[in-house]
């Protein structure tokens, strides 16, 4: 696939570099190098599903464009982390699509379709339910925005902590087009092409995306004898754009196709201990495992992975002044198969084949209006899902799910100005969900789900579940570039049922309600901006792993008080230079967590929640008569993370102390010469080159909670450094 995909790309940058310098050179310019600056620019966000300020918004929200994320290098959500306070992103999971996000300490600590996540992802106003890594390849991105704090009215279920809302870029009326080849070290390639064509003025515009990317693997296996955590992929974007003569309404519709296989994409896996109680006397396999360098595994059979991902949508938007009506309707689809060696070892015991499918479909339709001194939004949301699982592990235990899951959602809110200064917001959604999944388990050809018709040995499970959302705040701006506010929100996680449990045990959804104060407030003529806020969120019915007699099952339980501070700053202290930074401190205390053979675990730790992070970044512009030179480095900080629950009194290997990353980059930019529009790139991450884990697999056990006596470690990536060039025009 390698040798056809780079002979593939090869014609595609052959193509597109023609394409670019026969229209380069007939009569397009590139315009002069902007103008020097000294001030913050203002950002325009849609946190509220309306555009905004940034600084007049009472949310809690970090917002980056596409040329943050290109400075910044973000290619993924999983690099969003070190920009954004109080966000933390674990990839990995034991197969390389598992990526579970958690904001404010809300989490998700399964990456089965069976489970949803306790932070929604949005793209184009889409909600995606599962976050594959194919779908989120962050490229021809307008702005991502990271909303903090329950998001229920708005964006609906499983906005518990918080939502990211990714806008690619629309077509436009400009003809414009880019080409990007890039590399680095581990054999990295990548290109991308981009192109926007007017075809009928500014009534009928067209976008298209192209992107191929290939690396060899990060880790060696010495036992197979290849490399592995390699990655080879594909992305392909369209976009049309349809508007009526006078603007009166608007049709965006977008297509997208992803794929990517290799060796184990994000899996480095790499044995760390072994239980004596499991093997009483030394495996001389297993002792060769622990003791290979950082990255290296003895995997046998070798990671093996792929996925593909589709997905389409149309907006049409409607002017009916002074309402506007908006209809948006989406279908999507993924494909994931991968072989992991759970135990990272030649040893035979715990290999993992996993092949998952997932289509889902969903309309919403808005109307919103403004109206002097109040404005609002009503809609209704509509949502269904098909999924299946079947995860084999050595041939020995079987699960195969087939999950419906649907969910229907009425919403209103509104904004009204109370004087010039006093805005008062309130909002209320009612959300009804179904969920079913029908199994079929056996362990060692014997049937394990109870109440089955023989011989089929399946099951199944419905439930309904019907839960409110609310916000409610108050702001008020003390002066043109200061605003303060207080707000509360409720939201939930939905429920939904075990799909390892012989009884199919649903349980409830999660409920967290929010108290929060904010303040945003720009200094120095807009040369400084800061934002803070400080909250306290209440936390019941919480989705936990627990022991019960005959396995671990997932139940609602418990109660939890979070309160947190978060921190953010921008600074231009002298022209050309930007500065910025973020903190988030939370700390997440259970009030309640028992479990019926462990007893009480009310001092454990939250999973996957990093307590403080932290990120720094400056950006300085060197203006020369040629382009320009821009300077980048950003530095951010998680602090350590649990990854599995600890056991009293017994050995655990789940902990990721902090972890501290450090990333540059240098361009050139040649934007004053028309006839050689191009842009020279070097870059460097984790320049530190520091060694850590992104997850940690803990299957360890003890007497009272025995399991298969491994625990393994999914590698993080290594120091990686390269170049690219992009020729381009306006």
């Amino acid at each position: 696939m390698q040798k056809k995909q780079r002979t593939m790309t090869s014609l595609m940058a052959a193509a597109a570099g023609a394409w670019l310098a026969r229209i380069g050179f007939a009569g397009l310019t590139q315009p002069a190098f902007a103008a020097d600056t000294d001030q913050l620019e203002e950002i325009t966000i849609t946190a509220r599903r309306t555009e905004e300020s940034l600084q007049r918004t009472p949310v809690a929200v970090t917002a980056l464009s596409g040329d943050d994320l290109d400075r910044k290098q973000i290619k993924g959500l999983d690099a969003l982390q070190y920009s954004v306070p109080s966000l933390s992103v674990t990839a990995g999971g034991g197969s390389g699509d598992g990526v579970f996000l958690s904001v404010r300490g809300q989490a998700q600590t399964s990456t089965q379709f069976s489970t949803d996540s306790a932070v929604g992802l949005y793209v184009d106003g889409v909600y995606y339910a599962r976050a594959v890594s194919a779908l989120l390849d962050l490229d021809d991105i307008q702005h991502v925005e990271v909303l903090r704090g329950p998001q229920g009215t708005l964006f609906g279920r499983n906005t518990t902590g918080g939502a990211i809302n990714i806008t690619t870029n629309e077509p436009s009326d400009k003809l414009e087009a880019s080409l990007k080849l890039g590399g680095g070290n581990y054999g990295a390639f990548e290109a991308v092409g981009v192109a926007n064509i007017p075809i009928i003025g500014d009534e009928f515009d067209a976008r298209f995306v192209m992107k191929h990317y290939d690396r060899s693997g990060y880790g060696d296996d010495a036992f197979i004898g290849h490399r592995v955590n390699d990655d080879n992929g594909n992305l392909y974007r369209a976009e049309l754009k349809v508007a009526s003569d006078g603007a009166i309404w608007n049709l965006v519709l977008g297509g997208q196709y992803a794929e990517e296989e290799g060796y184990g994409i994000g899996q480095t896996m790499h044995l760390v201990a072994y239980n004596p109680a499991n093997f009483p006397t030394p495996v001389p396999a297993l002792d060769a495992a622990i003791a290979a360098p950082f990255y290296t595994t003895m995997s046998n059979p070798a990671p093996t992975e792929s996925q593909s991902n589709w997905s389409t949508h149309a907006t049409l938007t409607v002017d009916l002044h002074p309402f506007t009506l908006k209809s948006i309707s989406a279908a999507s689809g993924l494909k994931f198969f991968s072989i992991v060696d759970g135990d990272a070892s030649a040893v035979d015991l715990f290999e993992i084949l996993t092949n998952e499918k997932q289509q889902q479909a969903s309309q919403e339709f808005q109307l919103s209006a403004k109206q002097d001194n109040f404005d609002w939004i009503t809609g209704i949301y509509f949502f269904n899902e098909n999924t299946y699982t079947h995860y084999l592990d050595g041939g020995v235990i079987s699960y195969i799910d087939r999950g419906q899951h649907s969910s229907f959602a009425p919403y209103a809110q509104s904004n009204y100005n109370l004087t010039d200064a006093l805005r008062l917001t309130a909002g209320v959604r009612w959300t009804r969900d179904y969920r079913k999944e029908t199994l079929n388990n056996t362990f060692a050809g014997s049937c394990t789900v109870l109440d089955t018709v023989a011989p089929a040995c399946r099951a199944s499970q419905n439930n309904v579940f019907e839960y409110p959302s609310y916000t409610l705040d108050l702001d008020y701006q003390l002066t043109p570039a200061a605003m303060i506010y207080v707000k509360t929100s409720m939201a939930h996680r939905a429920g939904g049922i075990n799909t390892i449990s012989p009884t199919l045990a649903p349980y409830a959804p999660e409920k967290v309600t929010d108290y929060e104060v904010g303040t945003k407030t720009e200094w120095l003529d807009h040369k400084l901006r800061v934002n803070a806020d400080a909250y306290f969120t209440f936390y019941k019915d919480m989705q936990r792993t627990i022991l019960e007699a005959g396995g671990t099952y997932t139940q609602s339980v418990g109660e939890a008080h979070i309160p947190g501070v978060e921190f953010e700053v921008s600074a231009v202290p002298v022209k050309n230079l930007e500065l910025n930074a973020n903190i988030g401190a939370l700390a997440p205390k259970y009030v309640t967590f028992s479990d019926p053979i462990l007893g009480d675990l009310s001092h454990s730790p939250f999973l996957f929640v990093s307590k403080f992070t932290a990120g720094v970044a400056g950006t300085y512009t060197v203006p020369v008569s040629y382009g320009a030179y821009d300077f980048h480095a950003d530095w951010g900080y998680q602090s350590a993370r649990w990854f599995s629950q600890p056991i009293p009194g017994a050995p655990s290997f789940a902990l990721q102390p902090g972890v501290g990353l450090l990333n540059a980059q240098i361009s050139l930019r040649l934007e004053s010469q028309p006839s050689l529009p191009l842009r020279f790139t070097i870059w460097g991450k984790n320049l530190t080159a520091v060694k850590y884990n992104n997850f940690v697999l803990d299957l360890y056990g003890t007497p009272v909670s025995p399991s298969i006596g491994i625990a393994t470690a999914v590698r993080g990536d290594p120091l990686t450094f390269g170049g690219s060039v992009t020729y381009s025009f306006h």
